[in-house]
């Protein structure tokens, strides 16, 4: 695995977290409007569909906390190796990044670095990272 490889894991984590909670609201909200149907024969439900459909969003409610958790443990991770980085502008530049997930153009412009320079700099922090992870 490569330095960048490694940094990215935290951003593959975050973006399947967006995409399982946008699959949770279209679950929830599909859930809105339903109600139970009774068969009239005692005030039971005639059938169990919505309390299925609730037991799978508790359950993906459930998955989503475990990725969550899993985010949480890898940033934390990748943090620890980043704190290594010796020089505090490389540091800067890979916690922006890979831990905060901004843009080029924004990091570029909250450090006042010209956006070539800032691809150096990164190039500089990868192989510090490279480093890093081999041992």
């Amino acid at each position: 695995m490569t330095a960048k490889e490694y940094l990215q894991q935290a951003f593959r984590i975050d973006r399947e977290i967006r995409v399982r909670i946008s699959e949770l609201e279209a679950m929830r909200s599909a859930l809105h409007g339903r109600g139970v149907r009774y068969d009239g024969s005692g005030g039971e439900p005639a059938d169990n569909t919505l309390e299925k459909a609730l037991c799978r969003v508790i359950d993906r409610e459930r998955e989503l906390d475990r990725e969550i958790f899993r985010l949480v443990e890898k940033k934390s991770e990748i943090s620890d190796v980043i704190n290594k980085v010796s020089d505090v502008r490389l540091r800067e530049l890979l916690i922006r990044r890979y831990l905060g997930f901004e843009k080029w153009e924004i990091i570029s412009a909250e450090m006042h670095t010209d956006l070539r320079w800032l691809f150096r700099l990164h190039d500089r922090a990868l192989r510090s990272i490279a480093k890093l992870i081999r041992n």
